[in-house]
């Protein structure tokens, strides 16, 4: 069987339609800060609609080739796809508060912790339930940090916080971009981290606590490497329920 032929007239065409379909809709979601000078002039090009030479053209494909095996292994572009649940229609008044009273008013919890040494601990943890007056505040809180990202962005320093590797140059491109806006705001990390820390002292402690005071907790939190730290508070307010969620997420028939 002859293999089949590509004109030079199809290529061009394929091209031309590529660049105001394809190229264009990732370039325009490719933060322009993260590209250096000649990445930045090809990619403009493209987003101004302006002719490209077969050179510009061939070098586009393949700024936006490395980028985009860079979004791919930060996970960006498909993280929050919908995982498949299971969910209980509820009729009757009846029947949300029999599955409320399940559970109970504390959360247990189990942590491994690493030692300096290297050994490894099981905490047995309690989660307190929060106030209405305190899970306003953190949902508040949690807004206030996070208003500047966009959905993909928050989910890249998510995972960033989370110590989750990068590898190649593009990578640790998008993830220092993240991080510069990230910094833009108000809060430093040092700043968040101690939020996170007075934040486990009011709503986590041992199952069998020796301490009573607010303050002792915090000065037992403030001891605790941050990467537990940040670990616990995302885990915690999950449990809680007051990670941010979309309103347009839960009404069904919008």
């Amino acid at each position: 069987m002859s293999k089949e032929v590509v004109t030079g007239d199809e290529k061009e065409f394929m091209d031309e339609f590529l660049l105001e379909s394809q190229y264009l809709t990732e370039c325009k979601q490719l933060p322009l800060d993260v590209l250096d000078e000649d990445e930045f002039a090809v990619v403009e090009k493209c987003l101004n609609q302006e002719d490209l030479t077969d050179e510009e053209l061939t070098f586009l494909k393949k700024v936006l080739y490395r980028y985009r095996e860079a979004m791919k292994k930060l996970d960006v572009a498909n993280s929050e796809e919908n995982v498949e649940t299971v969910r209980k229609h509820i009729k009757s008044e009846k029947e949300l508060l029999a599955l409320i009273d399940e559970l109970e008013e504390n959360y247990k919890l189990q942590m491994v912790y690493c030692l300096r040494n290297g050994e490894e601990v099981i905490l047995d943890l309690i989660v307190k339930p929060l106030t209405d007056s305190q899970a306003i505040s953190e949902m508040q809180t949690h807004a206030n940090l996070f208003k500047e990202l966009n959905t993909n962005e928050r989910v890249v320093w998510s995972k960033v916080m989370q110590g989750q590797m990068v590898y190649t140059e593009e990578e640790k491109k998008l993830a220092e971009h993240i991080a510069d806006k990230y910094e833009e705001q108000e809060y430093d990390m040092e700043h968040k981290t101690q939020g996170m820390r007075e934040f486990l002292a009011r709503q986590v402690e041992f199952e069998n606590t020796s301490f009573k005071t607010y303050n002792q907790k915090l000065k037992f939190w403030n001891k605790i490497e941050v990467t537990t730290v940040i670990d616990l508070y995302q885990k915690v307010r999950k449990m809680l329920h007051i990670d941010e969620q979309k309103t347009e997420e839960l009404f069904l028939n919008e």
